[in-house]
């Protein structure tokens, strides 16, 4: 994928993605100092110093994330930034903001060893070297592990060469789906902060010249040439996905993150477009894995 070479290639994504390889180097951080600012902080020069961890924007607010307290910074940021505002100061434990202690686990081929452990010696096994950060997807998640699980029952059963994956997060999917041989992967993550993190994680694994992390909505993505779409994504924005999107032009989907209700209310609408869907069991009950296959052709729009 010529693009995500290029992308790779920019000299701001690798300096980012060296960053987060120097925070890597010294383990996960004990605790998160977590600063909420009403208003869109520009954190260019933040990301110089090695405590930063990053910035998520949402709702017009800034969640600036630190792994040691950082008021003399953020008074620099306000004082050079008069628009912002401080609301809340946070202390979290690394783990309780992650829900729980992020240590390497397999999920059939597919082994995912954070960057803070020894890489595995298996042969048989498929390693994804990951470095989460404060991104959802470090795969301790059941929906993300079922749809590892899924990827890796895919792949061994027939070829997949295009991936699309939806709420990319960290990109521990389109990663493991690059590992297991796909050509051409592409992560779409609505969050400035994800798409960084990605982009660091494809450099730590050296699949840059097969996977790109784009930042916009998943809403918005053209599915219908893909072989298979990831999403582990919202209801709301499944619901659009479901309703409005070429995916029923995609080969595969696998879709998680869902109540079984909601998986249910999902299957109804794509099998009303024409895919033939099945709604699965997941790893932990209240969690399930919808699979669908898509209609080669299909071009309406619900």
């Amino acid at each position: 994928m010529t693009q995500a070479g290029a992308a790779a290639a920019d000299p701001e994504n690798s300096r980012r993605g060296s960053s987060l390889l120097s925070h890597a180097a010294c383990g996960p951080p004990e605790e998160l100092f977590i600063y909420y600012l009403r208003g869109m902080a520009d954190d260019t020069d933040l990301r110089e110093g090695e405590d930063f961890l990053g910035n998520w924007l949402e709702g017009g607010c800034s969640f600036l994330f630190f792994k040691r307290p950082a008021h003399g910074a953020i008074q620099e940021l306000l004082r050079h930034q008069p628009g912002l505002e401080l609301i809340q100061e946070h202390r979290v434990p690394y783990i309780e903001w992650l829900g729980g202690e992020i240590t390497a686990f397999r999920e059939g081929r597919i082994r995912v060893v954070p960057v803070w452990e020894p890489p595995g010696a298996d042969p048989d096994s498929v390693d994804v070297r990951l470095d989460p950060g404060v991104v959802f997807g470090a795969g301790n998640h059941p929906t993300t592990r079922g749809c590892l699980r899924e990827l890796a029952r895919i792949f061994a059963t027939e070829p997949v060469n295009t991936v699309i994956d939806l709420g990319s997060g960290t990109g521990l999917l389109s990663l493991a789906a690059a590992k297991l041989g796909a050509g051409k992967l592409l992560g779409v993550d609505s969050n400035p902060l994800a798409v960084r993190t990605m982009r660091g994680n494809i450099l730590r694994n050296g699949v840059q010249d097969r996977v790109l992390a784009a930042c916009g909505r998943a809403e918005s993505a053209a599915l219908g040439k893909s072989d298979l779409v990831l999403a582990n994504i919202h209801y709301h924005v499944m619901s659009e996905i479901a309703a409005g999107s070429d995916i029923v032009r995609a080969g595969r989907a696998v879709v998680a993150g869902l109540f079984p209700s909601q998986a249910e209310e999902i299957a109804s609408v794509l099998c009303s477009r024409g895919m033939h869907v099945r709604v699965k069991e997941g790893l932990e009950e209240g969690w399930p894995i919808l699979t669908a296959r898509g209609v080669p052709g299909r071009t309406d729009r619900g």
